[in-house]
């Protein structure tokens, strides 16, 4: 269901949770380019619109949970946001599709 990370040397059960979600399942997900964050895209519970959303699996949990905070990168309502690319040469930009201008088509 979720995303759990760990040092390349060490035991499994030394991983840690980066996402709790409990109604669905993370599906897609994967390191930025610079390693720092753990990108992944998720809805709602099952509401099909999907949010981008960002991790640093070194922050600490938030208070009263185990997962560090994520940031949602596309923090708009009834959309669906999609990633199309992660350039390696330009690492600090997505290219990302959003159909908030009609629900049929996604822009870039």
């Amino acid at each position: 269901m979720n995303v759990w990370v760990k040092g390349i040397d060490d035991d499994f059960e030394e991983a840690w949770p980066v996402t709790a979600d409990t109604v669905r399942p993370v599906t897609t997900y994967f390191w930025s380019q610079d390693s720092r964050y753990i990108l992944y895209v998720q809805d709602d519970g099952g509401d099909e619109n999907f949010n981008i959303f960002a991790v640093d699996p070194r922050d600490e949990p938030e208070e009263g949970k185990q997962t560090p905070p994520a940031r949602n990168l596309t923090p708009l309502e009834d959309i669906r946001a999609m990633i199309y690319s992660v350039p390696r040469e330009t690492p600090d930009y997505m290219v990302i599709g959003l159909n908030d201008r009609d629900p049929q088509y996604h822009d870039v």
